[in-house]
């Protein structure tokens, strides 16, 4: 098992010694990942609640509080001129955007709730923004203890292998159906969001998911799932997924169709033109209005 990491670090180094574009950030990222995983194995069994924000399932746990820390210390200590804005942090993120050319997203933990719950399905977020473009991503899988990632060029990797590109027609889907902030909203929208899950669910061999975090939104870009749609969710639990499923050739777009972006709050993301359709056919019995809010 030894020569066997060792074998996988040398392979991660001669990966990253190829793609120079954010070669730095890199090290530094897949380092604190490291420490990230044995953290993660440590506080699994004996997390805690520290607190709940917009209700019992959005909720601040130990672990949450533990990677904030690792993530902007590590950060702060190598590129002390950027800004960083994290979940569980302060500060407006298109402000710091406005003030600093680059800037660091932070989602310490997604999947705070299932943590809580002994469920292992979490990920560690991290994003470079520069100039306000996103420019690299990093999904630390926690079940999988690797790292989906990429600085960029069309490439994304997992863990030291590089992803083949997406747009494959599969006959078995595999969909992510976030929730989101659902629950703030009336019961007018969660009709609608129940009957377009109908809709979609009628399709043979569709197979829906809802696991409360990002994570498998990140798989799309690896193809282990065929589709995911986020309704009104933070841009900090996306923005990774999203950059990732696109730089693998896969497509994105908010809800009525437009281009996604780091404000974007209700998305579709796919692996191919055949998934993207069924999906975004389905939303627009939302109708136009209703998508404009949400989008916004």
């Amino acid at each position: 098992m030894i020569h066997v990491l060792v074998d996988q670090e040398k392979n991660l180094k001669s990966v990253m010694a190829n793609n120079p574009k954010y070669r730095k950030e890199n090290i530094i990222i897949q380092s604190i990942a490291k420490d990230a995983f044995r953290k993660y194995k440590q506080l699994f069994k004996v997390v805690t609640v520290t607190k709940t924000k917009s209700g019992p399932a959005d909720v601040v746990s130990q672990m949450d509080l533990v990677m904030d820390r690792l993530l902007n210390r590590r950060i702060k200590k190598y590129f002390p001129s950027d800004a960083i804005f994290s979940e569980e942090g302060s500060g407006v993120l298109d402000q710091m955007i406005a003030d600093y050319e680059r800037v660091w997203v932070l989602d310490p933990i997604c999947g705070s709730l299932n943590v809580k719950k002994g469920i292992n399905i979490a990920a560690t977020n991290v994003i470079l923004l520069v100039h306000g473009e996103i420019k690299a991503a990093w999904v630390f899988d926690y079940p999988r203890e690797r790292v989906l990632w990429s600085t960029g060029g069309r490439k994304v990797y997992d863990g030291n292998k590089k992803i083949p590109k997406l747009g494959k027609n599969e006959t078995v889907w595999h969909i992510e159906a976030s929730k989101g902030y659902l629950h703030l909203f009336s019961s007018g929208y969660q009709n609608l969001y129940g009957k377009f899950i109908q809709t979609i669910a009628t399709r043979k061999y569709t197979y829906f998911g809802n696991s409360g975090s990002s994570l498998t939104f990140a798989y799309v870009a690896t193809g282990q799932f065929q589709g995911a749609v986020a309704f009104y969710v933070k841009s900090w639990d996306l923005l990774a997924a999203c950059f990732l499923v696109e730089q693998n050739s896969g497509i994105v777009r908010n809800f009525d169709g437009s281009k996604w972006g780091i404000n974007s709050k209700s998305v579709i993301v796919a692996g191919n033109r055949t998934v993207y359709n069924a999906l975004h056919a389905g939303i627009q019995q939302f109708g136009k209005q209703t998508i404009k809010k949400l989008v916004k």
